[in-house]
């Protein structure tokens, strides 16, 4: 069984989207490119019961996985 987290937003491109030359962050998934799912609520609610609820921007995100070496 496969569980699914979150869902690739429908309105943008990996958060960014593009009027012209311009480029503004998605308000539908506030810039992260993805919209969570139920089980992702869950999930999120899980490890904040366990002490690891820390909200990150996706740039602090992508920060954290540079540093980390992906």
């Amino acid at each position: 069984m496969s569980i699914t987290y979150d869902n690739k937003c429908r309105q943008c491109e990996d958060g960014i989207i593009r009027k012209g030359d311009q480029e503004v962050i998605c308000d539908v998934c506030e810039g992260y490119g993805y919209l969570m799912t139920f089980e992702g609520y869950a999930l999120i609610e899980f490890l904040q019961r366990r002490g690891y609820g820390e909200p990150m921007s996706p740039h602090a995100e992508e920060d954290l996985g540079n540093m980390l070496g992906d």
